[in-house]
């Protein structure tokens, strides 16, 4: 039989943990399905499925991380006010890191595609012909 007073796992830390892994997991498969479909000559079905899938990685890359984040801080404050009834700093603290990693590294994509674009790397925009 299960100790009444033991202390028990923090459900938000645990959330904020299986949130912030999503992140890196939609990031990648937005990166690779984007470059699946500029790199490689593909049926309009597939995509169309791509452009689908690119999508709903997009939409989870924000609010995963975001949700992830809000999640650990919330659930650290809870189990501070425990006083030890609740467990789970490690997960809380965990999500948080691999939500901010996440929205930091998309920041900084979208930093690096702003420049690029302005300095006309890109030879679509530019109108400089790769040779």
């Amino acid at each position: 039989m299960e100790n009444m007073n033991a202390p028990r796992k923090s459900r938000l830390a645990t959330a904020s943990l299986l949130l912030g892994a999503i992140g890196p997991l939609a990031l990648s498969c937005t990166l690779l399905c984007t470059w699946a479909g500029v790199e490689k000559k593909l049926s309009a079905d597939i995509n169309e499925l791509i452009i689908i899938i690119v999508i709903a990685c997009a939409v989870l890359i924000v609010i995963a991380p975001a949700l992830a984040i809000i999640f650990g801080h919330v659930a650290l404050r809870r189990i501070k006010k425990s006083t030890g009834q609740q467990t789970g700093l490690d997960r809380a603290f965990a999500g948080m890191v691999l939500g901010y990693l996440v929205l930091l590294f998309i920041l900084l994509l979208l930093i690096s595609m702003k420049f690029s674009l302005v300095r006309g790397d890109d030879p679509k925009i530019s109108g400089v012909r790769a040779n």
